[in-house]
């Protein structure tokens, strides 16, 4: 029952290490409890996203055409590992 009024309770129990502001501020966006103010989920949708400051350095276009490396790339077993 703890867990289960933790999670009710929101992100205002959350109870963050030492990291970086734009970091939280993006986190934070994505547990909005109102669908309709989520990050990923409002007009602009994965743009939202793609343009927080947290993603400021990423240069999308780039990555996408797989001209530079992404900063992390996890190691996957086979196509449907969700591992990571």
């Amino acid at each position: 029952m703890a867990l289960y009024a933790r999670i009710q309770s929101g992100p205002s129990c959350i109870r963050f290490p030492p990291i970086n502001i734009l970091a939280k501020d993006l986190i934070l966006k994505f547990l909005e409890s109102n669908p309709s103010k989520r990050y990923g989920n409002l007009r602009n949708g994965a743009g939202d996203v793609f343009s927080h400051p947290w993603f400021r350095e990423v240069d999308w276009e780039k990555l996408r055409n797989r001209d530079i490396v992404a900063p992390y790339l996890p190691k996957v077993t086979g196509e449907g590992d969700a591992s990571a």
